[in-house]
């Protein structure tokens, strides 16, 4: 239906009608004061309409991009940006926002929508090989995590929240009430306090010649730097510097190649077990492992084949270690809780294991403190751990 009419104060008519592809309520002046001349190209826009129509008789109004495909490009972009996180968000996205809205018009999602999802998502019981045993864990115990559930939900409201600031949909419908969404604590409550390796077990990993050379080498690079895994498998052979006193030192400015998750460059001193685990690796230990010598823009522990360290396969590797040591599961990602304990445990300034480890506070005083080199090496030193030899696992925290 086309709509003739004047605006208030003007001396023209208007047009105005619906768009039959975008659904869209569009308007266009006539540019005549001329009553008849209007109505008539009134009429002859209704007729084209009307022609378009019989044209494609299930022509309906364009709904906008499907979630699935907003969300493939808003992935793809993520990744071309460097985002670190994008492997991460996109396993969100894949395994629980589109099986339940992936064929939905993006337009068409609302916030009842997105509580639903919500709610939904805390009774969600992962698939296979998550870890759990359907036969001995209660229906409960299960479910997705809470931290897990507010993680998911963190990347859905970033999804929607970019297709707001792009114009795709006019607002974001990620909008819940404070006790839609689970508290931020540990599934199981008994296990944070458990999620530590002790001295002699950090020692077993970086010496025990039962562990392949080259993940004693990473794991020492982890333990004694407080590394993310991303950071220890960014780090080159040039981020080694050895010019200084009383400690050499490492960079680590890049994770998986890209920033790091606090794009926070660190300077942390190099450990003597880790300096003379790096001298044996460089005299020997990478020719075994790539079957060629180092050089300065190498990966410090590749794999074999000299590409970046995968992940997913160190984290099986760490499965088959802990086995290898008899020793009882714990997460790869749990060397950096380890070093940050030693650190406390001798004594550290809190300020300077927060400058070594994560982004640096926004207080003022955090801001004007400038911690000189040996006070650094001095924190390090603390760590008393020494390299050892042979094959005996310690076997402290076995089961």
């Amino acid at each position: 239906m086309v709509s003739l009419f004047k605006r208030k104060g003007a001396k023209t008519f208007t047009l105005g009608w619906t768009d039959p592809e975008t659904g869209e309520w569009r308007q266009a002046s006539t540019k005549t004061r001329d009553e008849k001349k209007a109505n008539k190209m009134k009429r002859d826009l209704e007729r084209a309409l009307s022609k378009s129509s019989k044209a494609d008789p299930i022509v309906r109004p364009k709904r906008g991009p499907l979630v699935a495909e907003a969300v493939a490009h808003w992935l793809e972009v993520r990744k071309r940006r460097g985002k670190s996180n994008w492997p991460n968000e996109e396993a969100h996205m894949r395994l629980h926002l589109l099986p339940v809205l992936g064929s939905a018009p993006i337009r068409e999602v609302r916030v009842r929508h997105m509580r639903e999802f919500v709610h939904d998502l805390q009774q969600k019981v992962p698939g296979r090989g998550k870890g759990v045993d359907a036969g001995t864990t209660s229906q409960e115990d299960r479910r997705l995590a809470p931290r897990t559930v507010r993680r998911i939900w963190g990347t859905v409201h970033k999804f929607f929240q970019d297709m707001t600031l792009d114009e795709v949909i006019p607002t974001n419908p990620c909008q819940v009430a404070p006790d839609d969404l689970p508290p931020d604590v540990d599934k199981d409550p008994e296990w944070r306090a458990t999620a530590l390796f002790a001295v002699p077990e950090v020692e077993s990993f970086t010496s025990d010649v039962r562990i392949p050379e080259s993940r004693r080498m990473r794991y020492a690079l982890m333990f004694l730097t407080g590394s993310r895994f991303g950071e220890a498998a960014g780090l080159r052979f040039r981020h080694i510097d050895p010019d200084h006193e009383p400690l050499q030192r490492l960079l680590i400015a890049r994770s998986y190649g890209g920033y790091t998750k606090t794009v926070v460059t660190k300077m942390i001193p190099i450990h003597p077990v880790l300096l003379s685990m790096l001298a044996s690796w460089k005299l020997g230990g990478y020719e075994r492992h790539t079957g060629r010598r180092w050089t300065d823009d190498d990966f410090i522990v590749p794999k074999a084949e000299g590409r970046m360290e995968d992940r997913h396969r160190a984290r099986k590797d760490h499965l088959i270690d802990l086995k290898v040591l008899g020793l009882r599961h714990r997460r790869m990602h749990d060397t950096r809780r380890t070093f940050i304990s030693m650190l406390r445990n001798a004594r550290v300034d809190r300020s300077l294991v927060e400058k070594m480890t994560h982004a640096p506070r926004k207080s003022m005083i955090d801001i004007y403190t400038t911690w000189e080199w040996e006070a650094v090496c001095e924190a390090v030193l603390m760590i008393k751990l020494r390299r050892g030899c042979g094959s005996g696992a310690s076997g402290t925290g076995s089961r």
